[in-house]
């Protein structure tokens, strides 16, 4: 596993955003920024500690939920989106592995060359542009054709992920060893409870799914809906749970 952590680290602490949320753990941003490079040699000691032994610490896996309104009625459960807030330490060390992870699957041409989503130098604008370009070049081709598209959405996305099945997803992408025990460890053993107006209820243990809200969460739930597109035969786009299927016909006159 790459690990370049002193600079990573220190330039890691020093973007993070003082009035978003630390998590439970109640240790704030303000303060990790004022202790600045003093925090860089007992975290290093920590996460090369955590990698070698393939431990993702477990106080770094409890997640206060605060849900958040999307669109409707307030009253209705459905409506919300729940967001993980997590301790910044674990944070941290999450965007440590997602540099190397991130990598890897570039440098190894792993990901769907289709997928928009949570990929650097890429964005839903690129994808919207791409499918308007294509639509309005079937119509302009002579003879004209017609365009059909099936446009998907998984609900609840993120929560569905299944923890064994994208395990072996990482493994047969050759991702093992450390790295690979470290990922089971992320993945197991976390707990959430919801946090409202002041309220927080009792811990639950989480069976299944990605923290939404983590960093490693959106590229790990990439890498376990990767081989969506493999047995379509239309034109596809994806972007992240979106899914977009085309198909071109000559249009019969």
């Amino acid at each position: 596993m790459i690990y370049n952590a002193a600079d990573l680290l220190l330039s890691h602490i020093r973007s993070l955003e003082i009035n978003k949320s630390h998590g439970f753990a109640h240790i704030s941003k303000r303060m990790l920024k004022i202790c600045d490079a003093s925090l860089i040699k007992p975290l290093t000691i920590i996460f090369k500690n955590s990698i070698s032994l393939g431990v993702f610490p477990s106080l770094w896996k409890k997640a206060n939920i605060i849900p958040i309104h999307k669109k409707g009625d307030k009253t209705d459960i459905k409506n919300y989106r729940p967001i993980s807030l997590l301790p910044v330490f674990g944070k941290l060390f999450e965007k440590i592995i997602y540099n190397s992870l991130y990598k890897y699957c570039e440098y190894h041409k792993i990901l769907n060359v289709h997928q928009s989503g949570f990929r650097s130098g890429d964005s839903c604008i690129n994808q919207l542009i791409s499918i308007t370009h294509d639509i309005f070049k079937s119509f302009d081709s002579n003879p004209s054709q017609e365009v059909r598209g099936v446009f998907l959405d998984i609900s609840k996305a993120f929560d569905r992920v299944w923890h064994k099945g994208l395990l072996f997803k990482l493994k047969s992408h050759g991702i093992e060893g450390n790295l690979y025990n470290l990922m089971e460890s992320f993945l197991s053993d976390r707990f959430q409870r919801v946090v409202l107006n002041g309220q927080s209820f009792r811990w639950e243990k989480v069976s299944a799914g990605v923290p939404q809200g983590s960093i490693l969460g959106p590229l790990l739930f990439l890498i376990y809906i990767n081989d969506i597109s493999e047995s379509l035969e239309s034109n596809v786009k994806l972007f992240a749970y979106d899914t977009s299927i085309f198909q071109w016909f000559f249009t019969q006159i």
